[in-house]
């Protein structure tokens, strides 16, 4: 039962995030994610933190930061395996170093260590004024969903 449901998961974020550089699953709508560029193992997204992310202090809550860093760790993943890999996260840690206002920021994430088995992305989250907000050390098992089937 629990490969089913891993398989429907993989599946219908593979559809989605294969058809476009740009496409990501519901949280990385929600951010608005987009990617800029890469640069070797660096690779740079821009995200919005709406009004809805905010904690009861007008501040972008925890939780939101965490989803953002995840959704742009395993894109990182899915563009360092071409597009033929998709994560399963099977561990990930957050540092926050400082709040961070509604709009705009920047998640530079980088592969830390590439294996065919497991995969270790670090992605870091910069505010408006380039301060660094969040770190995340996140592992993932590169996963090609078409075996699934």
């Amino acid at each position: 039962m629990l490969l089913l449901f891993l398989y429907a998961i993989i599946n219908q974020y593979g559809q989605i995030i294969m058809q476009d550089i740009n496409a990501s699953s519901n949280a990385g709508k929600f951010f608005d994610i987009k990617f800029i560029k890469s640069d070797g193992n660096l690779y740079t997204y821009e995200v919005t933190f709406p009004k809805e992310s905010t904690s009861p202090l007008e501040l972008v809550q925890g939780g939101m930061i965490d989803s953002a860093l995840d959704e742009a760790t395993s894109w990182t993943v899915h563009k360092a395996f071409e597009s033929k890999k998709l994560p399963f996260t099977t561990d990930h840690h957050v540092l926050f170093h400082r709040p961070i206002k509604i709009g705009k920021a920047t998640i530079k994430s980088e592969i830390i260590k590439k294996g065919s088995t497991v995969t270790t992305v670090e992605g870091k989250l910069y505010d408006q004024d380039n301060n660094l907000v969040a770190t995340m050390l996140h592992t993932a098992l590169p996963t090609d969903p078409i075996k699934l089937k």
